[in-house]
């Protein structure tokens, strides 16, 4: 999944076998930056007591955190850990953004968690609002709420060309 940070960094996460994750940090900038991220933001659900080792795979090094992966990038660098989760952790679920049409992103308009808030294509901005999970129970979900439908949106019948 992606995810665009700001205008400067972007984060791609990938499932890996075992239950671990490839995250990757990438800075776009023309000088180094500090960047973080979070297992949570990796797909990660956490749990009491969890904890990940990150091995950062261009160093070959090794670390534990409870959450945060946080990295010195150099200008147009590029930070590529393998997120290992403990024995004590939940599990991990997929999320991030979805684009649709010039590249804009499903939105859940004004960050709303009312039922019927509309959901609309905006500039992609890696905000949570723009931040979609597949938990396994066969919905879409942002901010907490499924993606839905209302009962009283126009049907289309699918058109071939």
């Amino acid at each position: 999944m992606w995810s665009p940070q700001n205008g400067t960094l972007d984060v791609l996460t990938r499932p890996l076998a075992g239950g671990a994750r490839a995250v990757v940090i990438l800075n776009r900038s023309g000088s180094t930056v500090s960047a973080s991220t979070t297992a949570t933001a990796a797909g990660f659900t956490g749990g009491a007591g969890c904890t990940y080792s990150a091995t950062n795979l261009w160093a070959g090094t090794t670390s534990s955190t409870t959450g945060t992966i946080t990295a010195s990038i150099p200008a147009h660098g590029t930070a590529i850990y393998r997120v290992t989760p403990s024995a004590g952790c939940s599990g991990s679920t997929d999320l991030g953004q979805i684009t649709g049409a010039n590249g804009q992103c499903v939105d859940d308009s004004g960050s709303g968690t009312a039922d019927g808030n509309p959901i609309i294509l905006y500039g992609c901005t890696g905000n949570s609002n723009q931040q979609w999970t597949l938990p396994g129970d066969g919905t879409v979900r942002t901010l907490g709420k499924c993606l839905d439908v209302p009962a009283a949106a126009p049907r289309r019948a699918p058109t071939s060309t």
